[in-house]
């Protein structure tokens, strides 16, 4: 059996080692479906629009329909970046035990991070995300899941 092929800006994490999404089972999805894309966290929300240097914020998103989670993508105002830990409240799943560091668990959009496998989100899951700030002055960050739906 022939592997995706590699893409070397990614880490493994979650069982999404370093490939392109099976395509196999995005297509089982069938061709009924339309791009959808939900904000998890922005530090907009929060007072003066950053997160503050080394604080924790926390973020969710409860699904109104039926979804599937394709790429993560996030956006830092700082280099020094954010650590980021996801929690599905539906199957009280933490997808990582450690927060990771937002490049090797989150892609920019030049270089998201494909799941290995689409990520189901039934109607009324909620994702949640816990985000810190690892630069020493505020910080203005966004994370957003990128996928499909019916």
């Amino acid at each position: 059996m022939q592997q995706p092929p590699l893409l070397s800006y990614r880490k493994g994490w979650m069982d999404s080692r370093n490939y392109l999404p099976d395509m196999t089972a995005v297509a089982r999805l069938g061709f009924d479906v339309m791009p959808y894309a939900f904000t998890v966290f922005d530090s907009v929300t929060l007072a003066g629009g950053v997160l503050g240097p080394q604080q924790t914020g926390r973020g969710r998103y409860a699904t109104p329909e039926q979804c599937w989670v394709l790429v993560l993508v996030g956006s830092s105002q700082q280099p020094a970046g954010f650590s980021a830990q996801f929690y599905d409240t539906d199957r009280q799943e933490l997808w990582n035990a450690q927060p990771v560091i937002f490049s090797a668990i989150v892609g920019s959009a030049q270089k998201p991070f494909f799941l290995r496998r689409p990520y189901k989100m039934p109607i009324n899951a909620q994702l949640q995300c816990k985000v810190t700030n690892l630069a020493t002055v505020g910080n203005a960050i966004q994370v957003v899941a990128w996928g499909v739906r019916r």
